[in-house]
């Protein structure tokens, strides 16, 4: 059973160090909440108030640790698409519609959380998440990368990929300089091992730089924010609720910022020194709460976000103080300095996020999915390209449908239940499962893993199966390892085809 986060006492954490944890996030989220807002096609305010309810309101709710909540990257592409169908011609109402989407998301979240859902999130298969997060990265560099040249993406995707050259032709060369450096400080900065390196984050340093280059240029897009923190605050529009643009917008939201944020808690838990284990029902229903919050305010959906949280723990953060103080950090400056953040040129925060999205759409991840099978390869191909072609919603549920009749034409049986035998004696069991495994019964999978707890020799024995997809893989190394962390003696007998993926699974 999953420990929440009342159980932070042993941690051996002084609140000075998560306090300093916090102060570094805070110095990587203000930027990254700012860019995202932007790109998003939502106020510059909306991010930031988002990371201030993350911190302060959703800290000691959620069902971890470490995690840091905020506005994410990878719902960017998601929030734009539903801002620009919802609006109409009048952004600022497309906006207070999408607010209106938001708060049921939340309330959605809530009721998920409380009935349990979390476990929903395995039924997703790898190679569709990594389609996913991928297609998300190359959204987001060829929306950005036109702000690199000082011009703007307009219409779909398949639009804005054309309009590049025109926008390279006609860039503006000031903001040329302020990407090049940007990007050349960002590219350079983890190879630059000094003290400084470690407690000054690299998108805080891009965006002083540019700053201070900038005021030598008076044709640069800046960001703009009210001066006063009052103005932050836009409320929802709840006139087209029941629209099809709102339920479409709703659909997506939910599924992409429910799955994102579980799947970067779990990513989390790994990274925890102290080798703790999120409560994905609480993170759920907590997420929802903020998100609820965040529709009400003029907030975007929040998740738990990786690139923050991991920031956190290298920092030494042992407790959800440090995601509550970088709330508070993101408060202060905002109410006090908003005129510092109207001096941060466009493209050194599309720089940023050009490397966000990179890193997202890393080309190691072709590879790593080639490795996975032809069935994994083709659904991630599928998803990224109808997700390019169409939108995400429409690319996530083709590549799930395609990597099950694929799964389907290799054996697989599609069944929610796998075929298993669990045979035990005294303080032994057995676990043995025939046929096949695929994502469809990774549920079930994940529970009868679960139940081994209560044994302190376990074998389990796949040798049996035809089939075995990545994901019901995924699920026995990453479940074989939680039984030995708890001190079970546990063997996994594999077919010899199916080791080399297994393997490469582990190395990742």
């Amino acid at each position: 059973m999953a420990t929440t986060t009342t159980a932070v006492s042993d941690s051996g954490s002084s609140w000075a160090g998560d306090v300093k944890a916090g102060l570094v996030v805070f110095l990587i989220a203000l930027p990254l909440s700012l860019g995202i807002s932007i790109a998003s096609g939502s106020p510059s305010t909306a991010g930031l108030i988002s990371a201030i309810l993350g911190g302060i309101v959703g800290a000691y709710l959620g069902g971890s640790y470490v995690t840091i909540n905020g506005p994410a990257a990878g719902l960017i592409v998601v929030v734009l698409s539903a801002i620009q169908s919802l609006s109409f011609g009048d952004p600022l109402m497309g906006f207070k519609r999408f607010l209106a989407a938001v708060v049921v998301v939340g309330a959605l979240q809530i009721i998920s959380g409380l009935f349990k859902m979390g476990r929903f999130a395995a039924i997703f298969p790898s190679s569709v998440v990594h389609g996913m997060l991928t297609s998300i990265g190359l959204i987001i560099m060829i929306k950005q990368v036109h702000v690199l040249f000082g011009s703007k993406a307009q219409g779909s995707i398949i639009n804005s990929i054309v309009q590049i050259p025109s926008s390279i032709i006609s860039a503006n060369m000031h903001a040329v300089i302020i990407s090049v450096i940007a990007l050349a400080i960002l590219l350079a900065y983890p190879h630059i091992k000094t003290g400084f390196t470690k407690i000054i984050p690299a998108p805080l340093v891009v965006v002083l730089v540019a700053i201070g280059v900038a005021v030598n240029f008076a044709d640069l897009a800046l960001v703009k924010i009210p001066l006063d923190i009052r103005e932050f605050f836009i409320t929802p529009s709840f006139d087209m609720i029941m629209s099809k643009e709102s339920i479409m917008a709703i659909v997506a939201i939910y599924f992409v910022a429910s799955l994102e944020s579980i799947l970067s808690a779990s990513a989390v838990d790994k990274l925890d020194p102290l080798q703790r284990e999120s409560d994905m029902n609480r993170e759920f229903w907590s997420k929802g709460v903020v998100n609820l919050c965040c529709g009400l305010l003029g907030g975007l959906p929040i998740i738990a976000e990786i690139v923050r949280s991991s920031a956190n723990i290298t920092q030494g953060a042992k407790t959800p103080l440090s995601n509550f103080s970088h709330g508070i950090f993101i408060l202060v400056f905002a109410a006090l300095f908003p005129a510092a953040l109207n001096m941060i040129p466009l493209p050194a925060l599309a720089a940023i996020l050009v490397l966000v999205g990179f890193r997202l759409g890393h080309p190691r991840q072709f590879k790593e999915m080639k490795e996975m099978g032809t069935a994994s390869f083709v659904a991630f191909l599928t998803t990224i390209v109808l997700t390019l072609a169409e939108d995400l919603l429409v690319g996530i549920f083709a590549g799930i449908i395609v990597k099950g009749i694929m799964s389907y034409f290799q054996g697989a049986k599609i069944t929610m239940t796998p075929t298993y035998q669990l045979r035990n004696q005294g303080d032994e069991a057995m676990l043995e499962f025939e046929h096949s495994l695929t994502f469809f019964s990774a549920i079930k999978q994940r529970q009868l893993l679960t139940d081994l707890s209560q044994y302190r020799t376990v074998e389990i024995n796949l040798k049996n199966l035809k089939f075995i997809d990545p994901t019901s893989l995924a699920i026995f190394s990453k479940e074989t390892h939680r039984l030995q962390k708890e001190g079970k003696k546990v063997t996994l007998h594999l077919p010899q085809k199916y080791e080399h993926v297994y393997k490469n699974l582990k190395a990742h």
